[in-house]
């Protein structure tokens, strides 16, 4: 089973270390890994030639900035292996999930796409909370027609080359390009998670997800359409998607990680982003309110700990 990588970069060079080499670290090496700059310009690119000029598994494509889905369909169609693993400039690879995700692969050859769970974590690297997804095709596939593209987390897959040469990669017009890509999988065939955490998913400020969050509802309702439409149902259905609050300002972009820290008892974390919720409020009444309920939260969170241990 021969294994390609595949990592589109852009202004992505302060992780980037991280990244590689947690790939370096796998337990099951990958046979190749094929990098596409999409035009950056923090230093990635170079940043990304001295690495393929020690390691030889490594390819790296220059190219002006085309945006995600064209630089994914560059990377898939440069790739050799026969299967094709997603990563993220900004994420880490814990050390045993391609041996895992083969390996359950191998021993399950009706899937056409693995992904497993995730460990949430901010900027820094420090823990927030953990993502698990459905791990039947059934759920996994419900959960995408109600829109939710975390059904599967994009940088955590492995799928077939075959299977995304049949379905036509990326479809580069479309804005949602993985809730979109996940539908159509599941059309083509059965689409699976592990629960293991196998992946370290990084939240930042310049994050694709984060970037396009005013756009988010109307290009899910897009790609839902979209699939109920090549099934035979009622895309007039996607109208009527109950989605979740996407954080319009700082202020609540750092709410949100404090309480998901204090929902997994990372409590030191969870205050941290409370203030940082402060701050970004600009000493305003937002900023007040928002600090005051993460840690209100947080301190039922921390009561609910402390009774745990005294009950076990």
């Amino acid at each position: 089973m021969t294994l390609s990588v595949i990592m589109p970069v852009f202004n992505g060079r302060e992780y980037l270390d991280a990244a590689l080499r947690s790939l370096q670290a796998q337990t099951h090496p990958y046979d190749e890994l094929v990098v596409v700059d999409d035009g950056s310009t923090d230093g990635a690119g170079a940043l990304l030639d001295r690495w393929a000029a020690r390691e030889p598994r490594i390819r790296v494509i220059h190219q002006e900035n085309r945006g995600l889905p064209q630089a994914l369909n560059v990377a898939w169609r440069a790739a050799r292996g026969e299967w094709l693993a997603r990563m993220d400039a900004d994420d880490v690879a814990r050390p045993h999930r391609f041996e895992f995700q083969l390996r359950y692969l191998h021993e399950n050859p009706d899937i056409v796409c693995l992904g497993s769970a995730v460990e949430v974590i901010d900027p820094r690297g420090r823990s927030l909370s953990r993502g698990f997804p459905p791990a039947e095709h059934a759920d996994i596939d419900a959960r995408l027609l109600q829109g939710y593209g975390s059904a599967l987390y994009h940088p955590t897959i492995v799928l077939r080359r075959a299977t995304l040469e049949a379905i036509g990669g990326y479809r580069e017009e479309v804005e949602m390009e993985d809730l979109d890509l996940f539908l159509r999988l599941a059309e083509h065939g059965r689409v699976h998670n592990l629960l293991e955490v196998l992946l370290d998913y990084r939240l930042h400020l310049r994050s694709t997800n984060h970037r396009r969050r005013e756009r988010h509802v109307h290009m899910v309702q897009a790609c839902v359409a979209d699939a109920l439409r090549r099934r035979g149902l009622d895309p007039a259905q996607a109208e009527r998607l109950e989605l979740p609050e996407r954080h319009d300002t700082l202020s609540a972009v750092y709410a949100d990680w404090s309480c998901k820290a204090f929902q997994y008892h990372h409590f030191r974390t969870g205050c941290l982003h409370a203030a940082n919720a402060w701050r970004a409020g600009g000493l305003k009444a937002e900023g007040w309110q928002r600090a005051a309920k993460c840690l209100k939260y947080g301190l039922h969170c921390w009561g609910e700990s402390q009774h745990a241990q005294i009950h076990r």
